[in-house]
């Protein structure tokens, strides 16, 4: 997974130079998904309307970077 231009892009392997797909951010919320909704630590949560995409994180460190990051382009719920 990348971030560029207000955009996730989603890739097979970090060997690929096309991506499979692309998700736009804008008005999009970013927060700490709750262990009841995923039952996984490092989890952040992506939401517009009714579309929730979870994502897991490596690392702490990883995972405030994430949040950090998205929400700067995102309506923040960090």
């Amino acid at each position: 997974m990348a971030f560029s231009n207000f955009c996730l892009f989603f890739y097979k392997s970090w060997q690929d130079s096309e991506p499979l797909a692309s998700l736009p951010l804008l008005g999009y919320r970013v927060a700490p998904a709750a262990l009841s909704e995923v039952n996984k630590e490092l989890v952040f949560k992506l939401s517009y309307k009714s579309h929730v995409y979870f994502f897991r994180a490596e690392s702490s460190y990883t995972f405030g970077r994430w949040l950090e990051v998205l929400s700067l382009v995102t309506d923040e719920d960090v």
